[in-house]
């Protein structure tokens, strides 16, 4: 037991050296962290194709926030941070969603990557004959990037729009 005790340590010290470089993008930075502010499944789009806007200002966010009911209460200092709109597009019955897959967001070559998750009904599915317009708010701290691309949990891009 008394020559096993280095050995353990040693592990234990790898295991966690390890777990804090798994916190490090591709590129060696710190992943931005995100966080979901507001998702609705009726969010007044009226486009059927996907797409994403990025909310840089208390006056954009005023005017994005009047369409959205109930309008969400969030709490964001312009000077370091913005929110990222991501609309799934019109659709025609209930059983759709998007929302944030994933808190962390890697900056690569100058393009930020949120990772989310969008639903679907299952195929034969009976659903509700209701037009939806899914969307999610989320708010991203302002960093070293003028791209942002939005892809879903299968890592299929959904939007891709610059920031600056």
């Amino acid at each position: 037991m008394r020559g096993r005790l280095p050995f353990v340590s040693v592990l234990l010290a790898l295991g966690f050296g390890l777990a804090g470089c798994a916190t490090l993008s591709a590129s060696g930075a710190q992943p931005l962290r995100a966080e979901q502010v507001y998702s609705a499944i009726q969010c007044g789009s009226d486009d059927k194709s996907a797409r994403a806007a990025w909310i840089a200002d208390q006056a954009a966010w005023r005017q994005l926030s009047a369409k959205l009911h109930p309008a969400p209460e969030v709490g964001v200092d312009f000077d370091r941070e913005g929110l990222l709109l991501v609309e799934m597009g019109e659709r025609a019955t209930a059983g759709y969603g998007v929302d944030l897959a994933a808190p962390e967001v890697e900056v690569r070559a100058g393009t930020a990557w949120v990772r989310t998750r969008w639903t679907m009904p299952a195929p034969g599915t009976i659903n509700a004959q209701v037009i939806t317009s899914p969307c999610v708010v989320i708010k991203l701290p302002k960093g070293d990037f003028d791209a942002i691309r939005v892809v879903d949990q299968n890592d299929k891009q959904r939007a891709r729009i610059a920031v600056r």
